[in-house]
This record gives structure tokens, C-alpha cells and sequence, in this order.
């Protein structure tokens, strides 16, 4: 078995940011809750702190700094997070990233008996387990007070220079930086480890003297001070969404991310530049992913499934050996070993296909379930029924449910053959071993065994032996 990793010993407080506007994004809400990869940006921030706390440090605090729109804030994540406990501090002014740290340590009574408190931005979706481990080990091991994440770009433009000196560093924000200045490459991600006594220390002394009239917490960070900075490669993992653009380029990042990791499992993908598969998805090793398919929620891909391409698939379990044809919709389904669906076949919610039971084109299934070995080919409606084993479903079958007030079940049963173009009324329960002509209309139920044809105003049911009486007499 994996040996767990070791827990820290010293406590830890992780504070998030969250009090942004995300007034260039104009979507509404506060930019934390921005959606990508159909969660909120700060999902993906609250997750990394989970993770850190459950692998680290099992009585780490979180914190949220909410400013704007706080109630949407707080609502969401006791929505999506209903197990967990987090600390919640009210910025009342957006004054600056010093500001809300110091709401943080004011509103927080056991602040001071966490050793380390990092500082993270509720906007950097990306940021990783790797990131928080890697600016700990440089703060507790060189025995500094303060570590900055930083990265190295050939476009800094928009962020804070780290500038270096004989003795620590120091972070000069973009607006209160000379010519000399911006031409530095290396820049400040917004990611902090401080020991939390040194961040007590310096808080209060932070002014506002700057073009911006804010307090940066950045300048906790100056020459003469033991303070150091941890330079990460991949500089685009901890950058900042302030635009739908930026939030677009991120979605993308976030999508390969998981995929990589998904192929490196065994998932072969055609395309991954076409291809969107949500983190919270469940992918088998031998499964194969044509272009264009989006997989979403909590679905579940079984050893061996192969999905066609430009197929939707949400919340829904596939089991080993099936086959998705292209143009498909599945959406809160169930999918059982060596089915078939597709292709432009659409299962609903609660659809249950049994074990290589077929669903072809132009099908659409709703709350039913389809039995073992039974066949739905092309072109019908099945909503809220039962169909048994091996029974075949002909052309342009239809299951007429609803009443205009209530939906009614259908019943067919097993080893069963419905002719093309026929309707059951329901409520209607047609028994094992049927047999219903072409063009029926089946307005009443049908014992096993029995022969049902409706081409007139009436419904005629014959047992086989009649059946085949009737049709010698005719001759």
C-alpha cells in the first residue's frame, strides 16, 4: 500500500480572496463565482485548500474574505460544500489586498495560533496541491516569513515586479513602477505563505502612499527583510481570470489538464482539442473518444465503451463494452454491458437500457426501462414504460403517456414484436409473447400470447391459434 503523506505538524490557515467584482467581466456576480468548466472558478480554489487540509493538515482553518455580493457567495458554497466548515470575513470597503487580510486577522479571534497563513486569490482556478507544498517547504525549511509564488513571463504587463536585492526581495505594482521597473520578467501571482505572527507584524504598518490609494499586501515583501519567492514554470497555472478571454483560455487549460491525465490511464482520445471531459467524470482504461464529445457531471465510462463522435453525455453510467454512435444525447441514464445507442438517439433522465439492448437513431427514451436484448431501431418515442427481454420495437413506435394532466405507464413484456408506425394509450400493459400489427393503436391491455391489430375504430385481440385460423378461413 502507498505510504500516506505526513502531516504537518504546525497549523495552518488558508485565506482566500474572494471579494473581487469582476467589473471587466461584466457578467453580474462576483468574479469568484464565474462559471468554467460548468463550476464556480472558486470551486476549483476551494478544492486545492481541501485537499492541502485533508493531506497536511487535518485542523487547517479556510477562510473566505467576501466583499461584493458576499450573500451569493456564502449561499453558493453552503450549497456545493454542505460538509464542510469554512470562516467567513466581511471586507466592508474594497480598500486592497492588505485591507481584506487585515479584515481577515481583525475577524478571526484564533488567527494567531496558526503558524503559516497563506494568502490565495479567488480568481486562479488553477492553482495546484504542488503550489501550496512547494512555497511551505521554502518558508519552513530556509526559516523565512514570507514567501511569494512567482513566475517568469515574456508579457508581465498588468502585474507586480519582483525585484531582487542583496538581501530579500521586494514587489512593485504595475502602476507605481518606472520604465526600468517593467521591464522585469519575473511577477507576482498573488500566492503567499506567511508566518503568521511577521504578517501581524507588518499589517498595520501598510499604508496607502501609492497611485492606486490602496494597501497592497505586497508590501510586506522588502529589501533587508527574510522574505523569498518560489519561481514556478508553468506561469500560466497561477495567473488571474479578469476577462471572459482570459476565463476561455483558462477553460481550455483546465480541460487538457484532465485529459492528459485521463490518456495517461488508458483513455484514448482522437482529438483533445475538440474533446470536454469535466474532472468529476469517471473514465476506464480501453475506452475510446471520438471528436467533438463533451462528458459532463458525475458519468461513469465502463472498460471498452467506444463514443462516437459529437456526443453529449451528462450524468449517466455507461457499463463495460458499449457503444455510443455519433449524435447522441444521454442525460441521467443508465447504459448496460455491449448496448448499443445511436446514432442521434436521445436518452432522458432515468432511462435504463439493459445488457446489448439496442436504442438506434432518432430515438428518444424517457423514465423507461429497456429490457436485455430488446431492440428500438429508429424513430420512436418511449417515455415512462417497461419493455421486456428481447421484444423488438418497429418504426415510428410511439408511447402516448400523457394526458394533458398526468403521465401513464406502458407495459410490454417479453419476446414481444410491435409492428411499425403503432401507439400504445396509456395506461396499457401488453403481455409476454405478443404480437401488434402494423399501424395499431393499442387502447387496451393484451393478455400473453395474444395478437392485437387496429386499423379501424376498434381493437381486436386474437390469441396465435386464432390468429392463424383467421388468416387460413381469409384464404
Amino acid at each position: 500500500m502507498p505510504q500516506e503523506k505526513k502531516k504537518t505538524s504546525d497549523k495552518i490557515c488558508l485565506v482566500i480572496l474572494a471579494a473581487g467584482q469582476g467589473t471587466r467581466m461584466k457578467i453580474g456576480i462576483p468574479k469568484p463565482l464565474a462559471p468554467i468548466m460548468n463550476r464556480a472558478i472558486l470551486d476549483f480554489v476551494l478544492d486545492t485548500c481541501l485537499d492541502f487540509k485533508h493531506q497536511k493538515s487535518h485542523d487547517a482553518l479556510i477562510s473566505l474574505v467576501v466583499g461584493h455580493q458576499s450573500e451569493l457567495i456564502t449561499t453558493h458554497i453552503g450549497q456545493e460544500y454542505p460538509d464542510e466548515k469554512f470562516h467567513i470575513t466581511r471586507q466592508m470597503q474594497q480598500l486592497g489586498t492588505a485591507d481584506a487580510v487585515k479584515s481577515f486577522l481583525d475577524q478571526c479571534p484564533d488567527a494567531m495560533s496558526y503558524k503559516y497563513t497563506f494568502i490565495l486569490s479567488g480568481d486562479v482556478p488553477m492553482v495546484s496541491l504542488a503550489h501550496l507544498e512547494g512555497i511551505l517547504e521554502e518558508i519552513s525549511t530556509r526559516h523565512l516569513k514570507a514567501v511569494v509564488a512567482t513566475v517568469t513571463t515574456d508579457e508581465p504587463t498588468g502585474y507586480g515586479r519582483i525585484q531582487t536585492h542583496d538581501s530579500g526581495l521586494s514587489i512593485v505594482e504595475e502602476k507605481d513602477a518606472n520604465a526600468e521597473v517593467k521591464k522585469i520578467k519575473k511577477i507576482n501571482t498573488g500566492l503567499y505563505v506567511f508566518e503568521t505572527q511577521y504578517l501581524m507584524d507588518c499589517i498595520g504598518k501598510i499604508s496607502n502612499n501609492n497611485k492606486a490609494r490602496e494597501f497592497y499586501l505586497t508590501d510586506a515583501f522588502q529589501s533587508g527583510r527574510e522574505v523569498g519567492a518560489v519561481n514556478f514554470e508553468r506561469g500560466e497555472d497561477l495567473l488571474g481570470i479578469n476577462t471572459l478571454e482570459q476565463l476561455e483560455e483558462t477553460t481550455k487549460r483546465l480541460n487538457r489538464r484532465n485529459l492528459i491525465k485521463l490518456s495517461r490511464e488508458g483513455v484514448r482520445f482522437w482529438d483533445f482539442a475538440s474533446t470536454f471531459i469535466e474532472s468529476s467524470v469517471t473514465i476506464a482504461p480501453g475506452v475510446v473518444i471520438y471528436p467533438n464529445v463533451i462528458i459532463e457531471g458525475n458519468s461513469k465510462i465502463g472498460a471498452g465503451c467506444i463514443i462516437g463522435p459529437y456526443c453529449h453525455i451528462r450524468n449517466s453510467e455507461l457499463e463495460e463494452g458499449v457503444q455510443i454512435k455519433s449524435h447522441s444525447v444521454l442525460d441521467g441514464c443508465r447504459v448496460a454491458n455491449k448496448a448499443e445507442v445511436g446514432p442521434f438517439a436521445r436518452l432522458r433522465p432515468e432511462a435504463t437500457i439493459g445488457n446489448k439492448a439496442k436504442v438506434g437513431n432518432f430515438v428518444e427514451i424517457k423514465k423507461s426501462t429497456i429490457g436485455p436484448g430488446a431492440k428500438i431501431s429508429h424513430l420512436s418515442y418511449v417515455g415512462d414504460a417497461i419493455i421486456g427481454d428481447n421484444t423488438n420495437i418497429g418504426c415510428g413506435f410511439i408511447t402516448c403517456n400523457y394526458d394533458g394532466i398526468q403521465k401513464h405507464v406502458t407495459k410490454i413484456g417479453k419476446n414481444c414484436f410491435i409492428g411499425s408506425d403503432s401507439q400504445t394509450i396509456a395506461p396499457v400493459e401488453i403481455g409476454d409473447n405478443c404480437f401488434v400489427a402494423s399501424g395499431s393503436t393499442i387502447n387496451a391491455s393484451m393478455p400473453a400470447g395474444s395478437f392485437g391489430i387496429s386499423r379501424g375504430r376498434q381493437t381486436t385481440h386474437l390469441n396465435m391459434a386464432q390468429r392463424f385460423l383467421k388468416v387460413k378461413k381469409d384464404i
